[in-house]
């Protein structure tokens, strides 16, 4: 007996060993199979967050690139004061390059995911002149009105050398004439009434317009100002500023070129005189916020040569301005006065009254004249430079390697990385702040009451703002 259960025993303690060895080879493939699954868990997360980071980096990209078009620098955020976006941030870095050449990096981190981005684009200029005749969404012309082309320095009028264009449908009224052609958009056309002509081609452009922006210069404001009685008030220099100009009735203002005059607002009333001096040389006025030309205002200008003032007009709210619970366009011309000028109002639709008549070349969001309203196009300005206008064109993209300092910081959280709280950092639409700039500026803030800041641009805080009214950037 005592032989054969020492046999049992020593059987059992084979099977034991056996066991533990059996044991020991599973929990070491689990370990194995525990950090493979681990790793793969971690690549997955990593590319997760690089992909992110992609697309965050991307999204500055965007923001940068809208903010050149707006005619802002480029620049969002930084590394010390990121944009948040999402779960994430971003800041991107404009780099004047020459030639109108600008170099834009945006670095997004979301997670682990660290991305630099490069575009390369060419803010070129424009000639308004190109775009002939325009209403970009559409364009009305009313019963009995006419266009047409001629040139003011009495050269022969080449056969095709201007048109009449839009993004959308042009509609001819009853017994208005085109002279010339008459190019709807692409997927559009040219509705003609009864009696109406267009000698042209009415074939549909290929590809859209393209409207340039309008880059306005930085510049302080010198306040208000406004048209006085007997001796019109008389602005000259070689560039000025204002917030706004105020032509009141039976006084006078007069504008004596060669000069460049920035204003928020301008209003000339009825019987009130605006005149347009360009003797000694030419008038370029940009208006950043409204236009209004009264019923009976007198809207004077020193020479027939269109060429000599260009209205260029970058506003774009729709909103009530005289109280009346109806919104106004930014541009409400009701003088009938002729006028022979360049005007270009991107943003803003523009309707003619009756009985209207401009020499020169006009361009809108949307066109509409009013019954026998006269366009005349004049060829001349084909022939001229127009820098006040520019298209931002994408020349490059690439995928370029990560600043040193954050590429080196494996920190998954990229607030932590930077050191920087989330809720206190700017929405990318807040985050276009140049510095070394001087900003005026009009504003609405959260209590909707218009508040005015000129000074630093780094010591405004842009937290107190609702929406812009206006803004102006000049150097420090």
């Amino acid at each position: 007996m005592l032989l054969r259960i020492s046999g049992s025993r020593s059987r059992r303690g084979g099977v034991l060993i056996a066991t533990l060895i059996l044991v020991a080879m599973v929990a070491a493939v689990s370990a194995c199979l525990f950090q493979l699954d681990s790793s793969r868990a971690r690549r997955q997360i990593a590319s997760t967050d690089n992909k992110r980071a992609f697309n965050i980096a991307e999204a500055g990209i965007s923001e940068g690139f809208y903010g050149l078009q707006i005619g802002k620098t480029g620049n969002v955020g930084s590394s010390t004061e990121p944009a948040c976006f999402g779960d994430g941030l971003f800041w991107v870095t404009a780099t004047d390059l020459g030639g109108n050449i600008v170099g834009l990096e945006s670095t997004g981190m979301c997670g682990s995911g660290r991305v630099t981005l490069s575009l390369v684009v060419h803010c070129k200029p424009v000639s308004i002149a190109s775009l002939g005749m325009l209403g970009a969404n559409d364009v009305a012309i009313g019963t009995g009105a006419t266009v047409d082309g001629y040139d003011s320095t009495g050269a022969e009028l080449p056969q095709d050398s201007w048109r009449l264009q839009s993004n959308g449908d042009i509609t001819v009224g009853d017994g208005a004439s085109v002279a010339g052609d008459a190019a709807p958009g692409p997927q559009s056309s040219v509705m003609l009434g009864r009696g109406a002509t267009v000698t042209g081609s009415t074939a549909p452009n290929s590809q859209p317009v393209e409207l340039p922006l309008i880059t306005v210069p930085k510049l302080a404001s010198s306040g208000n100002i406004a048209g006085t009685l007997l001796i019109p008030r008389v602005i000259k220099g070689e560039i000025e500023s204002y917030d706004k100009l105020t032509v009141g009735a039976a006084t006078a203002l007069e504008i004596v070129g060669p000069t460049t005059v920035i204003v928020g607002t301008l209003n000339v009333a009825a019987l009130g005189s605006l005149r347009f001096d360009t003797t000694q040389g030419p008038i370029t006025l940009y208006v950043t916020e409204s236009i209004k030309l009264a019923a009976g205002a007198n809207i004077g200008f020193s020479s027939k040569d269109p060429r000599g003032v260009s209205l260029l007009i970058p506003a774009s709210k729709v909103i009530d301005r005289d109280g009346d619970g109806i919104p106004d366009q930014p541009v409400r011309i009701s003088s009938t006065s002729t006028m022979y000028a360049t005007l270009y109002a991107p943003e803003s639709s523009v309707s003619l009254p009756s009985g209207f008549e401009l020499f020169g070349t006009i361009a809108a969001k949307r066109l509409s004249l009013g019954a026998n309203s006269k366009l005349h196009f004049d060829t001349a300005l084909l022939a001229g430079k127009d820098e006040q206008a520019s298209t931002v064109e994408r020349l490059s993209w690439r995928v370029v390697e990560i600043p040193v300092e954050i590429a080196r910081d494996f920190e998954p959280d990229p607030f932590a990385a930077l050191d920087v709280v989330a809720v206190l950092l700017p929405k990318p639409i807040d985050a276009h702040s140049d510095p070394g700039f001087q900003i005026s500026i009009e504003y609405v803030n959260s209590a909707d009451v218009v508040v005015s800041y000129r000074g630093p641009e780094d010591s405004f805080d842009w937290g107190l703002v609702k929406s812009v009214n206006t803004v102006v950037r000049q150097l420090l």
